[in-house]
């Protein structure tokens, strides 16, 4: 349940930076865009004195020096939250290291006594953590379908990485392995049935997302 919970955490984290990083260049290409119509439009007008010019330069000059300082900012910001995910990843491989070594230990106990180490009665299937638990199955599925949608229609995979669709299978496959490593029960499976859809179904989803990229990869 840790290490669920700090994954909850992990995944928010990240989604909120790709998402701060998805507005910042849309909202500066968007500047661009204006920047090179504005500029279109002043070489075709025919200014009348060289006053004017030398005022719409120095105009020009405080903008571009105000929107560098800007820039740079930001651009700390995207540095020190990229810095970030990759100590989390490293923070999270090493829960994941431990996570697996005191398994291994529980097993070892296990063999050596008569007794169960894990029992399936002791969970309860809360009517609450269900619910929240089929949102985000269905939210983990329903990202992978817009983003399936949308390479369709564009009919290329352009800004997915290869190594990040990748590193989600394997992450998939080793959440959907620790949580059947625990037990197999009826009454256990119930209660972690919305992990194991969300697990499953985006592994699936993310080996179509694969694919796509390779039968699109011409058109990039």
């Amino acid at each position: 349940m840790a290490f669920m919970i700090f994954q909850a955490i992990q995944y928010t984290t990240h989604d909120a930076a790709l998402l701060f990083q998805i507005m910042f260049y849309r909202n500066r290409q968007k500047q661009n865009q204006g920047r090179i119509q504005l500029l279109q439009s002043d070489d075709l007008s025919d200014p009348d004195t060289s006053d004017e010019d030398d005022d719409s330069d120095n105009e020009k000059d405080v903008d571009n020096s105000v929107d560098s300082s800007i820039t740079r900012k930001v651009l700390r910001i995207i540095v020190a939250t990229q810095c970030y995910i990759q100590i989390s990843i490293v923070t999270a491989g090493l829960l994941m290291l431990f996570n697996v070594i005191d398994l291994i230990r529980i097993y070892a106990w296990g063999a050596r006594s008569d007794a169960p180490f894990y029992s399936d009665h002791r969970l309860r299937f809360g009517t609450r953590a269900q619910i929240f638990g089929w949102c985000s199955a269905a939210s983990y599925i329903g990202s992978r379908c817009s983003q399936i949608q949308l390479n369709n229609k564009r009919k290329s995979c352009e800004g997915i990485s290869r190594m990040f669709v990748l590193l989600k299978c394997l992450e998939s496959v080793v959440s959907v392995a620790c949580i059947l490593s625990q037990s197999t029960g009826k009454h256990y499976m119930l209660i972690y049935s919305s992990w194991l859809v969300g697990y499953v179904g985006s592994l699936l989803l993310d080996l179509v997302i694969l694919y796509q990229c390779s039968i699109y990869q011409g058109n990039q």
